[in-house]
C-alpha cells in the first residue's frame, strides 16, 4: 500500500494546516451554536404554544363543544382564532372526532409541535405549529457563513505572516546547507530573532565557520601531501580492501602506465602485474609488511623494489595496503659492476703475482747461478711488475676522475698538436708492425679543456688502434668541425669489434677478447678512463666497428670561444 504524503513548500503546508484547523474549529463551533439556537427556538415555540393553548381554552370553554346546534359556530370561532394566532387549531371530542378546526393534507402529528388542553364536556383542544417553521432563518445562516469566511481569511493571513517568519529562516538554512554540500563553507545566514530558530541560525553560522576552517586545513594537508607525493621519485600506490586503487602518485602512474582515471580501478586491471597484486593481498591478509624485488615486465631488465605495508584506521583495523616502489635497476647494475670490478682487479693482480712467485721460487730452488736464465726471469718479473703498476695507476686515475678529485685545468688546447705528438710517440711502435699511422688534421683546432687529460685520451685511442691492427694495416686521425664543436675521429683497419660488445665497451675491465688484451698489455681500463675524461669535458664519445673491417671512435669537444 502506497504511503500517503503531502508534498509542497513548508509555508504552504503550515498555512494550509492553519486554514484547515480554523475551518474545522469554526465549523464545529457554528454547528453547536446552530444546534443550541435551534433548541432555544423549539423551547420558545413550545412555551408560546402552551400560552396560546391556555388562552384559547378559556375562549372556547364559553362555547358548547358538544351541542350540535353550536358546532357551526364553534368551527367559525376556531377558524377565526387560527387566522388571528397563525396556529393550527383543532377541537377533538371524546370519541376522537375533529369537531372544529382544519386538518392539513398529509397530516402527521410527528411533523408538528403540539400542545393539548382539555375543554369542558370532554373535548380536547389541540394547538399545532409545524416544525419546519421553527428553524433559523436564511439570513442567520448567511451571516454565519460570512463570519466563517471572514474568520478563515483572517486566520489565513495571520498564519501566512507568522509562518513566513518561521519558514524564511528555514529556507535560508536550507540554502546554507546546499552551499555546504557544494563545499562552499564560510557562508552565513541572517539571524532575525532570538527564539529557537534564531538560535538554530547562529548554530549553523558557527558550524559553517568551523567547517570552513576544518576543510581549509584538510585542503592544505591534501595539497602538501600531493606536493610531497608528486615530488617523490619513489612510486606510491594505495588500495582498499576491495583491491581498488585509492591513491597513486605521478611516479607510480609513469611506472605502471596508469590511465588518468586509474583511481577506483582494480589494482591488477590497472597494472597487469601479478606479483604486485599478490604482495598487496598478502599484506592485507596478514597485516604485516613485506619487501620484495620484481621485474617490471616479463623479459624487462628493470628491477623494482616493493615495500608493502598495511593501512590501518585509528582502531587498528586494516583498511587496505600501501606499496612504495623504487626502481633499483641502476643500483643493482652498480652492485654487479662492483662485484665484477673486485673480481677483475683480483684476477688481474693474481695473474702477474702468481707468475712472479713462480719465477722467484724457480730461482730460489738452485738456478741463481744460471745468469742467462736469471736475466730472462728477471725481465719477465719486471714486465709483470710494470703491468701491475700500470693497472694500479689506471685504477687511481679512474678513481680520481669518477670522484671528481682530479684537478681540471681548463685552457685552450690545440688538438692538432696533441695528435701530432701522439703520432710521434707511437710511430716506432707502428713501424714495428708495418702500420701506417697518419694525422690528417692539417690546421690548428683549438678546443677548451685540460691538455694533460686530452693527451691521455689521444694516447689511449691511438695506442689501441695500433695494438689491435694487424701488420700492414692503417691507423689515422681526422676532424670534422661544426659551429660550436669539433668531432675527432680515430680510425683503424684492425680486427674490429662485434656489435654485441659495443654497448659495454666503455665499462671497466670489459674486454672483447681477454687473452688477446693481456697479450697486448692492456689493463681493460683505458676506454673507461677515456669516457670519463670526455664526460668531464662535457663532450660525447661513440664507437663504430665491424669485425674484420676496423673501428672508428668519435669524440666531440667544445670549441674555444
Amino acid at each position: 500500500m502506497k504511503k500517503w504524503s503531502f508534498k509542497g513548500p513548508l509555508l504552504f503546508k503550515l498555512t494550509a494546516l492553519v486554514l484547515v484547523v480554523t475551518l474545522l474549529s469554526v465549523g464545529v463551533t457554528t454547528f453547536f451554536v446552530a444546534r443550541l439556537a435551534q433548541r432555544s427556538l423549539e423551547i420558545k415555540a413550545r412555551e408560546q404554544l402552551r400560552a396560546d393553548a391556555q388562552l384559547l381554552s378559556l375562549i372556547l370553554d364559553e362555547a358548547d363543544t358538544d351541542g350540535t346546534q353550536d358546532r357551526q359556530a364553534l368551527a367559525e370561532r376556531v377558524a377565526s382564532l387560527e387566522e388571528t394566532t397563525g396556529r393550527t387549531i383543532r377541537v377533538v371530542d371524546a370519541s376522537g372526532q375533529v369537531v372544529a378546526g382544519s386538518t392539513p393534507s398529509g397530516f402527521r402529528l410527528d411533523d408538528y409541535f403540539a400542545v393539548f388542553s382539555d375543554l369542558e364536556g370532554g373535548a380536547v383542544l389541540q394547538v399545532l405549529l409545524p416544525k419546519s417553521e421553527v428553524s433559523m432563518s436564511r439570513g442567520i445562516a448567511e451571516g454565519a457563513l460570512i463570519i466563517t469566511v471572514v474568520v478563515a481569511a483572517s486566520s489565513m493571513a495571520v498564519a501566512y505572516v507568522v509562518n513566513r517568519s518561521i519558514t524564511i529562516p528555514i529556507y535560508d538554512l536550507l540554502g546554507l546547507v546546499r552551499k555546504m554540500q557544494e563545499r562552499k563553507f564560510g557562508r552565513m545566514v541572517l539571524v532575525r530573532s532570538t527564539d529557537e530558530i534564531g538560535q538554530l541560525g547562529r548554530a549553523f553560522n558557527e558550524l559553517s565557520e568551523v567547517l570552513d576552517d576544518l576543510f581549509a586545513t584538510i585542503r592544505n594537508r591534501e595539497g602538501q601531501l600531493d606536493t610531497i607525493l608528486s615530488s617523490m621519485d619513489d612510486s606510491v600506490i594505495a588500495v582498499n580492501m576491495r583491491r581498488d586503487i585509492i591513491l597513486a602518485n605521478r611516479a607510480a602512474a609513469d611506472l605502471w602506465d596508469l590511465p588518468e582515471n586509474g583511481i577506483g580501478q582494480n589494482i591488477f586491471e590497472a597494472t597487469r602485474h601479478e606479483e604486485l597484486t599478490r604482495i598487496l593481498e598478502k599484506t592485507m591478509d596478514s597485516g604485516e609488511t613485506f619487501t620484495n624485488e620484481v621485474r617490471l615486465r616479463p623479459g624487462s631488465e628493470r628491477t623494482i623494489a616493493i615495500t608493502s605495508s598495511p593501512l590501518q584506521d585509528p582502531r587498528g583495523r586494516i583498511q587496505g595496503a600501501v606499496a612504495v616502489m623504487r626502481d633499483v635497476t641502476s643500483l643493482r647494475h652498480l652492485e654487479q659492476m662492483r662485484q665484477e670490478f673486485v673480481s677483475n682487479v683480483s684476477h688481474e693482480l693474481r695473474t702477474p703475482l702468481t707468475s712472479i712467485k713462480g719465477f722467484v721460487e724457480t730461482l730460489l730452488n738452485g738456478h741463481l747461478d744460471d745468469k742467462q736464465l736469471l736475466e730472462r726471469f728477471l725481465n719477465i718479473i719486471k714486465a709483470e711488475t710494470d703491468r701491475m703498476i700500470a693497472l694500479i695507476n689506471d685504477l687511481l686515475d679512474l678513481s680520481r676522475i669518477e670522484g671528481g678529485k682530479l684537478r681540471f685545468n681548463k685552457a685552450a688546447v690545440d688538438m692538432k698538436k696533441v695528435f701530432d705528438d701522439t703520432v710521434l710517440l707511437l710511430q716506432s711502435k707502428a713501424e714495428d708492425k708495418q702500420i701506417t699511422l697518419q694525422n690528417n688534421i692539417y690546421d690548428p683546432i683549438i678546443v677548451e679543456g685540460d691538455e694533460k687529460l686530452l693527451r691521455q685520451v689521444a694516447l689511449n685511442l691511438v695506442d689501441n688502434g695500433v695494438k689491435y691492427t694487424p701488420e700492414g694495416g692503417r691507423v689515422w686521425i681526422e676532424a670534422e668541425q661544426g659551429l660550436d664543436s669539433v668531432e675527432f675521429i680515430v680510425a683503424d683497419t684492425g680486427v674490429g669489434i662485434a656489435s654485441e660488445h659495443l654497448d659495454r665497451i666503455f665499462e671497466r675491465f670489459y674486454r672483447v677478447d681477454k687473452g688477446r688484451a693481456r697479450q697486448t698489455g692492456g689493463t681493460g681500463l683505458g676506454l673507461a678512463i677515456v669516457k670519463h675524461i670526455i664526460d668531464r669535458h662535457k663532450g660525447t664519445i661513440a664507437i663504430e666497428s665491424r669485425v674484420g673491417k676496423g673501428t672508428k671512435i668519435r669524440i666531440t669537444l667544445k670549441k674555444m670561444n
